[in-house]
């Protein structure tokens, strides 16, 4: 089965073909323009999407050789994500399709990064699978005992820790993702300052950071302070909840898989934690390339063929856009 997978949630518009779980090629157009505001500007985001996905996807047929009549199913992002944006992606998915009379199928984009780790081997892991999502959007740890049944065990009550890094970096004029460059900084300096970990000897599963963003900007105010012992401190200040929680989790439901996904995912420092907590622990660690941790299509295609190989269809699933979509819970 080759499918094609669309993602436009944010501000990076992609595509993606997949063959039978496989990533073939996927194509990436970013918006940079989005650098000097700190953040997305959803409707120029939107525009920028509907401009781009053409050009992608002829790009992409041309990459592989492969012929627009060769698809057999195609996906794209349904939620969560910026309305506009994913609509962009949506519309242009599903007049695709019925122009190709094939399959479509709407993704969850929480579920695509669960997926991520899998994209050069379509081979799945045993279940019970314990995920640990890190995205700028969204910071939960989720359950899974069966295939597309999903456990959110708990969440962030506030800022994600991705969204935590990036407004820090703004703040620090670092500049836009900010998780890669205070990770660059971090590796010069020294954890001196004890910053907040919000819940972090709570017996559950929720993590905050809004605390932490604010002690480290309050932090920053000092003209004393070197910027690289704060990105040290603040990264483990960030990290350290993950991983106690994590462990907590794995202690209580014994998976036997330990997936770690999102964009946070490439910082090398949860890496080697995580590597770290799979061995002591007795399970398994997947984790994505870093490559491939981002907003990707390869990721919106591969859940979407496995969700098509199963025959397993979420009934929670509508062909519009669901921008708070979470993961469907039977």
């Amino acid at each position: 089965m080759l499918a094609l997978g669309i993602e436009t949630s944010c501000d990076d518009t992609s595509l993606a073909l997949v063959e039978d779980g496989v990533l073939l090629e996927c194509l990436t157009k970013s918006q940079d323009q989005h650098s000097g505001f700190g953040g997305v500007v959803p409707e120029q985001a939107s525009r920028e999407h509907a401009k781009n996905l053409s050009p992608l996807f002829t790009g992409l047929l041309e990459k592989t050789g492969l012929k627009a009549c060769d698809i057999g199913l195609v996906a794209a992002s349904q939620g969560p994500g910026l309305v506009g944006a994913l609509l962009a992606g949506v519309q242009f998915g599903r007049g695709l399709s019925l122009s190709l009379n094939c399959q479509y199928f709407p993704v969850n984009h929480l579920e695509g990064h669960i997926y991520s780790p899998f994209l050069h081997d379509a081979v799945l892991p045993d279940f019970p699978w314990l995920i640990l999502l890190v995205s700028g959007g969204h910071t939960m740890l989720i359950l899974a005992k069966a295939p597309f049944s999903y456990r959110i065990l708990g969440g962030t009550t506030d800022d994600s820790v991705g969204e935590c890094f990036d407004k820090v970096a703004r703040y620090l004029d670092l500049g836009y993702p900010g998780g890669p460059a205070i990770e660059r900084l971090s590796a010069g300096g020294n954890s001196i300052f004890r910053l907040p970990r919000s819940f972090l000897r709570e017996e559950s599963y929720r993590f905050s950071y809004s605390g932490l963003k604010t002690a480290t900007l309050k932090l920053a105010d000092d003209r004393k302070t070197g910027i690289s012992d704060l990105c040290a401190s603040f990264q483990e200040a960030a990290i350290e909840p993950l991983i106690t929680k994590t462990v907590r989790a794995c202690r209580e439901f014994h998976p036997y898989s330990l997936l770690v996904a999102g964009g946070v995912s490439a910082n090398e420092s949860l890496r080697s934690e995580c590597l770290r907590v799979s061995r002591e622990e007795g399970c398994k660690l997947f984790l994505p390339a870093k490559k491939w941790a981002m907003d990707n299509a390869g990721m919106v295609a591969a859940a979407a063929y496995h969700r098509w190989k199963s025959g397993a269809v979420n009934p929670g699933y509508r062909l519009c856009v669901d921008p708070g979509m979470t993961l469907y819970q039977p």
